[in-house]
């Protein structure tokens, strides 16, 4: 789960901190999109727990799969608007 975010911090801030127009707006939104991730990431654990205690591994699977893909959405959505400030 850490190498998964840190890889996400790598491969979306960093790259728009280099092309930064606005670099205290970009940090910013950076700063946000990193922040979704990793809240994302420990409520998607916690779900995932709290699911195999009360159903098994079966609903844990797929407690896991159905928030991963909540945060890959609100990921990308963050990471979109962090570009854009980069942009701006």
């Amino acid at each position: 789960m850490r190498r998964a975010l840190l890889a996400f911090l790598v491969c979306f801030t960093l790259p728009t901190l280099a092309f930064a127009g606005a670099p205290k707006d970009t940090v910013k939104a950076a700063g946000k999109t990193a922040g979704t991730a990793a809240r994302d990431g420990s409520r998607t654990a916690g779900r995932t727990i709290r699911a195999f205690f009360k159903g098994g591994a079966k609903a844990a699977k797929a407690e896991a799969k159905k928030n991963a893909a909540e945060t890959k959405e609100n990921v990308k959505e963050k990471a979109a608007e962090t570009k854009a400030s980069a942009k701006e």
